[in-house]
């Protein structure tokens, strides 16, 4: 009878081994490292690259359309040590200091807005250093000025542009600027 109930019970252990490796999921073969998983055969699409002439063109734009923004709230604040240098460096920083500081010692002041309408980066050298664009742009200028003595200028109209900038940090920023006529490259 020892042999009988030694039987029987290496037959339950090894039913009841079988039942509890049977419990708790589904059906799946043993991994190994090598092995791919089911859940992994479907392949992982491959990231399209980037061109980086798209991406720093679309960033000269942005920092373009914020240098036209923070240029006309600096020349309607009226006052020379306004930061320009947020958005120009330069000859373009020089020449805009130096219309604001002469505006004020002959007591002109001026209003309105500058306003960008539409442009396009027509060359761009992200080899130089510093990396250097060139933007054609309309704008929309309804600037006013008024003189000392009362007189009243009001001009609006659009104006093409043409505008070097410069990448400082990570923000490009006017270097040398230059207003065309409405029919130049810019409002076309």
């Amino acid at each position: 009878m020892t042999i009988r109930r030694t039987v029987f019970g290496v037959a339950l252990a090894t039913a009841s081994l079988l039942a509890i490796s049977s419990c708790g999921g589904e059906d799946k073969p043993p991994q190994t490292a090598g092995t791919p998983s089911a859940t992994s055969s479907t392949p992982t699409p491959t990231p399209t690259p980037v061109d980086p002439t798209v991406v720093a063109k679309a960033k000269v734009l942005a920092d373009y359309k914020n240098f036209i923004a923070v240029r006309s709230k600096g020349i309607t604040s009226n006052d020379p040590t306004f930061a320009y240098d947020q958005v120009m460096t330069g000859v373009a920083l020089a020449a805009t200091k130096s219309v604001a500081s002469g505006s004020q010692m002959i007591g002109t002041k001026y209003s309105g807005s500058v306003r960008f309408i539409k442009g396009q980066v027509v060359s761009l050298n992200l080899k130089a250093k510093p990396a250097t664009a060139t933007v054609h742009a309309c704008v929309f200028d309804s600037l006013s000025s008024r003189t000392k003595s009362g007189k009243v200028n009001t001009a609006s109209t659009e104006v093409s542009r043409q505008d070097q900038m410069v990448l400082i940090g990570n923000r490009w920023k006017a270097s040398f600027t230059k207003s065309l006529s409405k029919d130049a490259p810019g409002c076309q």
